[in-house]
């Protein structure tokens, strides 16, 4: 495997982890307190989300095992699948068949690039729609999140009534 591919690689791990830091609920609740019109929009939200979770049923203890196997079953299929994409790309563009990665044509090398980003592209979405799946679930299916829920919607609509100091 070529440097660059080394460090693009590197680079595209690095920015999933930085992307994914924005569907952190701690993130999200935070920058709502930053204006009144995102406090109010992110407590609509969460009362929304909190009445639905009231409508559901919640998840004994062995549903929550067999949705977390899934959930850990669906994100090692995928990273097998990427495993096995980038180990034949890099092989395709290496040293097989006595061909050097340094003689392959710029087409080549611009294809295996785009191919390599889409295939990073694809695989970050993938991973923050898995996320997002067992977050909602999460919220909607178990007790202590709906507490939990309903313990930070207090807490913003304390954040949203003005203070002595304001007045």
């Amino acid at each position: 495997m070529s440097p660059s591919s080394l460090l693009a690689a590197l680079a595209v791990a690095m920015l999933g982890n930085l992307l994914s830091v924005w569907f952190n609920p701690w993130v999200l609740n935070f920058w709502s307190t930053t204006s009144r019109a995102r406090l109010d929009k992110r407590i609509a939200k969460l009362q929304a989300l909190q009445v639905e979770a009231s409508q559901t049923w919640h998840f004994s203890d062995s549903e929550w095992e067999i949705f977390r196997l899934i959930h850990a079953g669906a994100a090692a299929v995928l990273g097998f699948l990427q495993f096995l994409f980038f180990t034949g790309l890099f092989s395709a563009s290496g040293n097989s068949n006595g061909v050097n990665a340094q003689s392959l044509d710029v087409l080549n090398r611009i294809i295996i690039v785009v191919v390599t980003w889409l295939a990073a592209g694809t695989t970050f979405v993938t991973v923050s729609l898995l996320g997002r799946i067992r977050n909602r679930a999460t919220t909607l299916h178990s007790p202590a999140a709906v507490e939990d829920l309903k313990t930070e919607i207090e807490r913003l609509l304390r954040k949203r009534q003005p203070t002595t100091s304001d007045e």
